[in-house]
């Protein structure tokens, strides 16, 4: 008689060694996993906003404006290191597409141009005149278009044709220059030659600002003449206009 027993006990004893094979493949096929898994997050220990100077450095290389402010959409998009394989800008848009030497996803973002502009430091009213301590300077991104103002000499001595906020650019359609001399009013006239200087009176033929060149009348010679407005109904002649006979 077969001893039953003694039989599941063989049965058993020769499957228990495969059994245990398939356990050890399976556990060593999960540790490799776990291994890659672990290796792949020291590799990816940095981020794109932890290599922006080599991203920097790239653009620069490729067209973008030195002085722009990087901006990336994906800062903290895992790379490996800061080598870049390629990298390419739209100078229109300023937009950019960087690919990493290691692989990985690709950084994206814009570069933003930044300009400096001549700004006043208070409000300003309306016919106010902007003089040299209103003056201040702003570093800010570019804005599109013209007209507004960068250097200080477009300030200094214009007014304003409409209340001005303090700190924010100013357009050059928002100024004007101050009526020195108007259309009527008799006006001194100068005439420097040959270090000789005369004067007569004359009337404004028309309006005219500081640097602006207005035909006046001599009252006493009854000429018209060209000068240029110097001050407040002061008008300096034209030298090859001059007539002061009288």
């Amino acid at each position: 008689m077969i001893n039953r027993n003694r039989a599941n006990d063989s049965f058993g004893g020769e499957r228990l060694p495969g059994f245990i094979a398939f356990i050890a493949i399976a556990l060593w096929f999960l540790l490799a996993i776990l291994g890659a898994g672990r290796a792949s997050a020291q590799e990816f220990s940095l981020t794109a906003g932890d290599v922006l100077p080599s991203l920097e450095m790239a653009l620069a290389a490729n067209g973008a404006p030195d002085d722009g402010i990087v901006q990336l959409d994906n800062p903290a998009l895992p790379v490996i290191d800061g080598a870049v394989a390629h990298a390419s800008y739209n100078p229109l848009s300023g937009r950019f597409v960087i690919r990493m030497a290691q692989g990985g996803g690709a950084v994206t973002g814009v570069v933003t141009r930044m300009a400096r502009y001549a700004i006043i430091n208070r409000a300003i009213d309306r016919g106010d005149i902007i003089g040299e301590a209103d003056i201040d300077y702003l570093d800010a991104p570019a804005i599109s278009g013209r007209g507004y103002v960068t250097d200080d000499n477009a300030l200094i001595g214009k007014m304003a044709r409409r209340a001005l906020s303090a700190n924010k650019p100013i357009r050059a359609g928002d100024l004007e220059t101050p009526t020195l001399v108007k259309k009527g009013a008799i006006v001194t006239l100068t005439y420097n030659v040959e270090g000789i200087r005369m004067t007569h009176q004359g009337i404004a033929m028309h309006n005219g600002g500081a640097g602006d060149v207005v035909s006046v009348r001599n009252i006493k010679s009854d000429r018209t003449l060209k000068g240029v407005v110097s001050d407040h109904n002061l008008v300096s002649i034209i030298p090859h206009n001059a007539a002061f006979e009288g």
